[in-house]
Parts: structure tokens; C-alpha cells; sequence
């Protein structure tokens, strides 16, 4: 099988796009087409896309605008309504396939299946810290979401168009978690199966950080709560399902201040404390706190002796 469409969103990463393609180009399963939906308004940064995607030769390539909403969801959902594959498979610009991704992806499928995601490597460039998900093969069901387990990122992501159409694609009117809600419209409507694969790269740096929105983030949890909460309240609390996703975004900012330098350290500290009050067995929250509090390089030094 490879009548698979993999979507490139991009927007002024021309410097990271050519990764991006590479790493798509370069899979044992050959998608039927690549298409990179242009989200810049500049000429000149658009201009830049195309001489990227030719340089490549591949008449897999595909560029298109952007003819939605400016934005990620937009862009994603320009490349949604344009595919020809019967199968989706998303990648950020700032990402890369790991080699097998789209093969693991389509292993994963059977005719019950409406999307498939794999682990990936969150890769920390600022940090050069990496960590690796574990998820196993299994159903991700509509309660296991409402729970906060889905997706990390939707670079390890692969559905079939049919269910993203069905699903009436990502919604462009929230601020953020548009991929969260997408994924919760599908589960609703078909099985989600999460598999063992490695697929992607996950790459998390300093103009990411910087583009985090505190505020964005909350009103984006506010109108997903405003939306989906019948269905929470069958699963858990609001404020539970609240807190959960409060804890990620205190987590986020605390990221931001770190990368900020180290007159920002105390903010950060706060804000990884306040993560931990939400969440407080999050290994991954605690393993940050005490980054903020040590520093890296010390922080290495102490897991080396105590493993």
C-alpha cells in the first residue's frame, strides 16, 4: 500500500523544510505525494519554499498555498482537502520521518482502522536532552483521551482521509489543542490504534519555546471544556481534566523561561512547581524541576552515579 499524502505545513522554516522533505522522501513505503501547504504571506519566504521543494527533482512533490485560515489547522486542512491518497500522514516542517515510519504506520492498519500514531523522540535542541515515548500497540479509545493519553505531536500521525473529512476537519476558530480536538472528533466516530513503531523526530527548540502563549493555551482549554464537556463529565471531572492540561501548559511556560537564560531560572522554577502541584507524579515534570533547580550539566553528573 502507498496511496498515502504526507502534509507539510510551513511557514518562514525554510531552513528546517529541507530536513523535513528529506526525511519524507527517504521512506521504504514511497508516499504517493508530498504536499507542502505554503502558510507565508511573504514572497520572498515563498519563493524560498519553491526553490526548496525543486530542488529535490521529485515529481512527488507538490506545492500548494494555503487557501484556509492562516495557521497550522489551516494549512493542514488546505492539504486534507487536496490529497489524492487514500491515507494522511502529517509532518511538521521542524520535524523529521525516522526511516520505516510510514511502513510502521501502515502495519498498524486494519479495515477497522480510522488513524494510527507511533512514538517519537522529543529531541530538545536546546538542551540536548531526548526523550523517547513507549507506547504500546493498543486501542486509544474516546475516554483514554478525555483522560490526557493521546498523540504527542501529529508527526506521528496516520489516518485515513475518509475519517479526518467525516470527522469535519481540524477547527480553525480555536486558539490551541485544534489537534486534541481533531483527534477526539475521530475517536468518536472510528478505532484509533496506537503501535510500537519509532516514527518521527520531535524537535523541540528556541523558536518554538518563544512561541508558546500562555494565555492562548488557556483560552483554547477554555473553549475545548466549553465543548466537550458533556462527554468529560462522563469520564472525570472538570477540574481534574482541567488540571491535567493546566499542568502541560505550566510545564510549557517553564520551558520558555528556561530558554530565556538563567536570570529566568526562578521563573522557571515557579512555573515547573506549579506544573507539579497539578500533576504530581509526572516523572517527566520533576525530572525538569530539577534541571531549573541544578542546572544540566550537574543534573547528568548525579543520574550517571545514581542511574
Amino acid at each position: 500500500m502507498n496511496d498515502i499524502s504526507v502534509i507539510i505545513p510551513t511557514y518562514k522554516r525554510k531552513d528546517k523544510l529541507k530536513r523535513a522533505l528529506s526525511s519524507a522522501l527517504q521512506q521504504s513505503v514511497p508516499a504517493r505525494e508530498i504536499i507542502v501547504v505554503d502558510d507565508n504571506r511573504d514572497e520572498a519566504e515563498s519563493l524560498a519554499v519553491k526553490e526548496c521543494i525543486a530542488s529535490f527533482e521529485d515529481p512527488r512533490l507538490v506545492w500548494i498555498p494555503n487557501f484556509r485560515k492562516a495557521g497550522g489547522c489551516g494549512a493542514r486542512n488546505s492539504g486534507i482537502t487536496m490529497a489524492k491518497g487514500e491515507f494522511i500522514a502529517f509532518l511538521d516542517d521542524d520535524d523529521v520521518f525516522l526511516p520505516g515510519a510510514l511502513q510502521a504506520h501502515v502495519d498498524a492498519f486494519d479495515a477497522s482502522t480510522g488513524m494510527v500514531y507511533g512514538n517519537c523522540q522529543v529531541v530538545d535542541d536546546l538542551y540536548h536532552v531526548t526523550e523517547t515515548t513507549a507506547f504500546r500497540k493498543a486501542p486509544l479509545s474516546f475516554s483514554d483521551l478525555i483522560m490526557g493519553n493521546c498523540p504527542p505531536s501529529s508527526s506521528v500521525v496516520m489516518a485515513r482521509k475518509a475519517a479526518l473529512l467525516e470527522a469535519g476537519l481540524f477547527d480553525e476558530s480555536l486558539p490551541s489543542f485544534q489537534d486534541y480536538d481533531m483527534w477526539l472528533k475521530v475517536a468518536r466516530l472510528h478505532t484509533i490504534m496506537a503501535h510500537e513503531g519509532l516514527v518521527a523526530k520531535f524537535i523541540q527548540h528556541d523558536g518554538q519555546r518563544t512561541s508558546i502563549n500562555f494565555d492562548r493555551r488557556r483560552a483554547g482549554l477554555d473553549l475545548i471544556v466549553e465543548k466537550w464537556s458533556p462527554d468529560i463529565v462522563k469520564v472525570r471531572s472538570l477540574k481534574s481534566f482541567v488540571n491535567h492540561f493546566m499542568a502541560g501548559a505550566y510545564f510549557n511556560s517553564g520551558a520558555v523561561a528556561l530558554s530565556l537564560g538563567t536570570r529566568h531560572r526562578v521563573k522557571a522554577v515557579r512555573y515547573f512547581l506549579r506544573a507539579l502541584r497539578l500533576k504530581f507524579s509526572s516523572r517527566r515534570y520533576w525530572k525538569w524541576t530539577v534541571f531549573s533547580l541544578l542546572g544540566f550539566q550537574l543534573t547528568k553528573k548525579i543520574r550517571s552515579i545514581h542511574p
